[in-house]
């Protein structure tokens, strides 16, 4: 074989080892030649021309991770590859090719997010070197701890949560889901916080119910420290709420980078409101309190004032010829006026245009319980007077008063003086008298009313006006 040739098979081969993966399967072998590593301590190790080395070390917490390597070799150039293995599971690597004149070649592998349990680390080199391996970690607090045999990555493998408490996760190379499972005994909202530590955030969450089905989920936006300012130990903070019934939930969270997080589900129960009402009376306050049916919680308790003033416009009234409907105004003990239709209701009796008394009954309603009888009368009206006199006599005259029982007159020896009734005359049609027995060229006053009975009592419209006589 010529030399062009062989020199071109060999490029083939340099390049296909330096843009391949070794395969898990290639490393069987190199298990039975397994070094133990103390993770921070630094370890050498020297391989042959086309030997690889497996390197295992173990952790047993969560942490962040970090190796370098140094390759030392009297050749200026060679081809290696790196690989850091979990079981068959490939967590990173280099594949290359150096071409250090010094014959010195180093590589770090980028910070990585792992889980407790054992790993294998493999270098491979077709020329004979020296390799120089340095490790360091970061325990990462974990308030259930994973392994890579054991991860809380399904409904049924979920860790149960209590609310309003702060748990501490990790998301690694390996492992992107975290389940959780918390219960509400009442209805809630959840205010879901998630502080997350690495550089670069993605980060995803579903909530789950009891039936496995989902009934939310959320994107959160991708975060990066460097687009806020943020220090190295400041976290990528996110907030969610979600209005939640009673009962049992699953909260996933999926993360596209590795990072530590920690996590707290606080819960605001939901009152299922109702209102009882103590009806205010007129001796009593009442109240309105408003409490939850599902806990019994008072959330809010409201007076309704007594009620204290219970008026008609007026008690009194002349007859006019119209129908007579007083006001009625109502007040709690504050000065509030209640409102009629909403807070009370009038009933007024039958007929209130003739005189006579009359009953308004105020029944309370809404807030208010109770009821209350108004009464008001419609007096006669006021008759007109006309006085004629003759010989030691004096003829009064008035005009007739509807609705009238009878009337009184009244009469005084001065206008301002006192006035004595001097007769008492039954029936609505008795309109004149006659007063005998004056004496002559004396001069006295009279006045007369007009009365109605009812129940037994007289009821007096107002006197007419005061009509004078000198006596002949």
């Amino acid at each position: 074989m010529s030399t062009n040739i062989k020199r071109t098979i060999a490029i083939v081969l340099i390049t296909v080892l330096m843009l391949s993966v070794i395969p898990f399967s290639s490393f069987a072998s190199a298990e039975e030649n397994t070094d133990k590593l103390s993770v921070g301590e630094t370890y050498s190790v020297k391989l042959s021309a086309g030997e690889v080395k497996c390197i295992s070390f173990k952790l047993t917490k969560a942490a962040k991770f970090k190796l370098k390597t140094v390759l030392i070799s009297t050749a200026a150039e060679g081809v290696l590859n790196y690989q850091l293995y979990y079981g068959e599971k490939n967590i990173a690597g280099v594949n290359g090719r150096w071409t250090e004149a010094s014959g010195r070649f180093s590589y770090s592998f980028d910070e990585k997010y792992l889980n407790s349990g054992e790993y294998q680390f493999y270098v491979y080199s077709d020329l004979k070197c020296t390799i120089k391996i340095y490790t360091s970690k970061v325990d990462l607090k974990e308030s259930f701890p994973e392994t890579n045999e054991k991860a809380d990555i399904s409904i049924n493998e979920s860790n149960a949560i209590e609310l309003n408490r702060k748990y501490y996760g990790v998301f690694t190379e390996v492992d992107s889901l975290d389940v959780y499972k918390f219960t509400l005994d009442k209805d809630s909202n959840i205010n879901f916080v998630l502080n997350a530590y690495a550089d670069t955030i993605y980060l995803s969450y579903y909530i789950y119910n009891s039936n496995s089905k989902k009934i939310a989920t959320k994107n959160l936006p991708v975060e990066m420290k460097s687009w806020h300012g943020y220090k190295a130990t400041d976290p990528i903070s996110y907030t969610n709420s979600h209005h939640l019934k009673k009962g049992t939930y699953y909260l996933a969270i999926d993360a596209s980078f590795p990072t530590d997080y920690n996590i707290k589900i606080s819960s605001t129960h939901i009152h299922v409101s109702k209102t009882k009402t103590t009806k205010a009376t007129t001796s009593s306050n009442g109240e309105l309190k408003t409490y939850c049916t599902d806990c019994g919680e008072t959330i809010s308790r409201k007076v309704i004032n007594k009620i204290s003033s219970i008026k008609l416009s007026a008690t009194k009234y002349m007859y006019n010829g119209k129908t007579i409907t007083p006001t009625v105004t109502v007040k709690d003990s504050k000065g509030k006026m209640l409102k009629n239709g909403t807070d009370y209701t009038a009933k007024y009796s039958s007929g209130r245009k003739n005189p006579g008394q009359y009953t308004v009954t105020v029944t309370f309603k809404g807030n208010y319980s109770g009821t209350k009888k108004l009464s008001f009368t419609i007096v006669p009206g006021t008759p007109t007077l006309s006085v004629t006199t003759a010989a030691k006599k004096a003829l009064l005259k008035w005009n007739k008063q509807t609705g009238a029982t009878g009337y009184e007159v009244y009469m005084s020896t001065s206008k301002s003086g006192k006035y004595s009734k001097i007769a008492t005359l039954k029936g609505n049609s008795k309109t004149s008298y006659t007063k005998t027995g004056l004496t002559k060229g004396k001069t006295y006053y009279f006045k007369v009313a007009a009365y109605k009975t009812v129940d037994g009592k007289n009821i007096y419209g107002t006197s007419s006006a005061v009509k004078s006589a000198k006596i002949k």
